[in-house]
């Protein structure tokens, strides 16, 4: 690092932002505007804007965005980007899910705790100093998700977390620290840990526990309405003989029947990320109105060939 220009090298660089040296080789190549300067011995610097504009860079990717939509952007545009994250409203979690979080570490996590109950209706039902304390703790409330706060991960750190949790139905933990080696943030991860290294957001934790424990209970779905006929009614008009040749109330029946099932497909489907919610959330949307469309459609045929099923609900 040269400290009169504010010049860091690449392995520094990796440090201060959390983004791997080969990534950043890699966005170099792939991406025009992340080509980094060169020092005599052909080395790669980077200045202090470099280092914001990559930071803004991977707190979007790490809530969502794609590489193709931010690359090209300036620090400006970046942080449009994530100002508008930060203010939609996806971002809260719903009265729908409840999260019991513990918090364990540093002093760092009173106001961060207190963000994420104030703001993000995270209920907090313990805090301690010692992760060790968290087993001997007598709950009122049963925890699902732990915010550890760490200066340096280590193993100990991760065996520590699995032994506390082993009795405690914790479904999401998150890691905050400064510092950490690759193997043991992966060694984290293999757990079903999630690892934020600061400084960050109180996105970015929302967003790691909504991942962990799940955004089929975190966003709220938008049902279009009610199903008009039951599994028995579909049952028994599949099954009918009609007037019409061919047999449309059988065959709008069985279309409807398969759209319920997808209906509840798309809402029991596993979501390991922002993307994986948001498109099985589009595909229940599109496939309810789709059902409804066809419901409408097979009570005209019924009410045209005199059918009714009304007492079979």
């Amino acid at each position: 690092m040269n400290n009169d220009r504010s010049e860091f090298s690449i392995g520094v660089v990796s440090k201060l932002t959390g983004i791997n040296p080969g990534t950043l080789r890699m966005w170099e190549k792939r991406y025009e505007g992340f080509s980094a300067k060169r020092s005599p011995g052909k080395s790669r610097l980077y200045d202090d804007s470099d280092i914001k504009r990559l930071r803004l860079v991977k707190k979007l990717l790490d809530n969502g965005y794609q590489p193709g939509k931010i690359m090209h952007l300036d620090i400006s545009g970046l942080e449009d980007k994530l100002k508008y994250l930060q203010d939609n409203s996806e971002l809260v979690v719903t009265s729908s899910h409840s999260y019991n979080l513990i918090l364990c570490g540093r002093p760092l996590l009173n106001p961060l705790g207190k963000t994420l109950s104030d703001k993000f209706k995270f209920k907090i039902v313990g805090s301690y100093q010692y992760i060790e304390d968290i087993a001997l703790a007598d709950l009122a409330d049963i925890p699902n998700c732990l915010l550890f706060d760490v200066n340096t991960l280590t193993k100990d750190n991760i065996d520590q977390i699995k032994l506390s949790i082993k009795k405690l139905k914790i479904t999401g933990v998150v890691f905050l620290y400064e510092i950490a080696t690759k193997v043991d943030v992966e060694l984290a991860e293999s757990e079903g840990f999630a690892c934020i290294q600061r400084p960050c957001s109180e996105y970015e934790v929302v967003r790691a526990f909504k991942d962990a424990i799940g955004f089929s209970n975190g966003i709220p779905l938008n049902k279009i309405n009610n199903m008009k006929y039951s599994e028995e009614q579909l049952s028994f008009i599949s099954a009918i003989k009609s007037s019409v040749d061919c047999e449309c109330p059988n065959h709008l029946s069985k279309i409807i029947s398969g759209l319920v099932a997808f209906e509840k497909y798309s809402l029991d489907c596993k979501n390991t990320s922002v993307d994986d919610a948001f498109i099985h959330q589009q595909l229940y949307n599109s496939t309810a109105a789709a059902r409804t469309i066809m419901e409408k459609a097979l009570t005209k045929v019924l009410e045209y060939e005199n059918i009714s099923v009304d007492d079979l609900q």
